[in-house]
């Protein structure tokens, strides 16, 4: 990570890499929430979710025709972050994957 603070979860919004987001704690059990969100500063929409259990996933929010939508890309180490990259081509071409 090539910010100056070392802590991703005190800034929220960084650049993804595998070994960055294997570092990313779990969201505290004292926290309102259920997940600690994060988004990456590479793809625009892309966001790493990472639960009290320290279970972390991959989602995508974007528009499609007007309306906010968001899917589930997948768990983190099982998709790396270069995979979950690409699922932004996807919604590129006007296609919603949801339908």
């Amino acid at each position: 990570m090539t910010i100056n603070n070392p802590n991703p979860i005190t800034t929220k919004k960084f650049k993804f890499t595998n070994a960055n987001l294997k570092s990313l704690p779990s969201n505290p059990a004292n926290s309102s929430s259920t997940e600690l969100e994060v988004s990456d500063t590479e793809i625009i929409g892309l966001k790493c979710l990472s639960g009290k259990t320290g279970n972390k996933r991959f989602l995508l929010r974007y528009k499609f025709n007007t309306r906010k939508c968001s899917i589930t890309i997948g768990r983190f180490p099982d998709i790396d972050i270069n995979q979950a990259r690409k699922y932004k081509g996807l919604f590129a071409d006007g296609v919603d994957s949801k339908v």
